[in-house]
C-alpha cells in the first residue's frame, strides 16, 4: 500500500526493522520521552506480525509520522487497539492534516499464516 498526498507525503506499511528504529526515534522526538517510555522495534515487529497495524508517512525517505495499533481481545471479540498516532509532516504543521489515521483504521487485523489462534 502506497498513497501520496497532495503535499508529497507517501503513506505505506512499515515492515523493516530499520524503519521501526525510525519510529523509536520519532517517539523520542515528539514526546520528549526516555527509552523506558518508547515502544521498541522489538515489540513493534511482533505486534505487526500477529495482525497489528504499523503505517508510516514518509517525506521522501524521512519518516514524518506513523500510526501503530495492536490486536487484542475485548469481551471475546478480536479488536485492533489504536495505540499511537504521530504526524510531524509539513501538511500537519500547515493545518491540512493527513490521512494516516484513516489509512490505519481501514486495515483489518491480519494473522500470519504460521500463528495459532486460541
Amino acid at each position: 500500500m502506497t498513497d501520496k498526498s497532495q503535499f508529497g507525503i507517501g503513506i505505506r506499511d512499515i515492515a523493516s526493522i530499520e524503519e521501526m528504529g525510525a519510529v523509536e526515534e520519532l517517539q523520542r522526538e515528539v514526546w520528549a520521552c526516555g527509552d523506558i517510555d518508547v515502544v521498541p522495534r522489538m515489540m513493534l515487529h511482533p505486534a505487526r506480525e500477529v495482525g497489528g497495524t504499523l503505517v508510516g508517512a514518509f517525506d521522501g525517505a524521512l519518516l514524518v509520522g506513523f500510526a501503530f495499533g495492536f490486536v487484542g481481545l475485548e469481551r471475546g471479540r478480536l479488536v485492533l487497539h489504536s495505540h499511537m498516532l504521530v504526524d510531524e509532516s509539513a501538511a500537519q504543521r500547515d493545518g491540512h492534516g493527513s490521512t494516516l489515521g484513516g489509512v490505519a483504521s481501514r486495515q483489518p487485523p491480519r494473522l500470519a499464516k504460521d500463528r495459532r489462534v486460541l
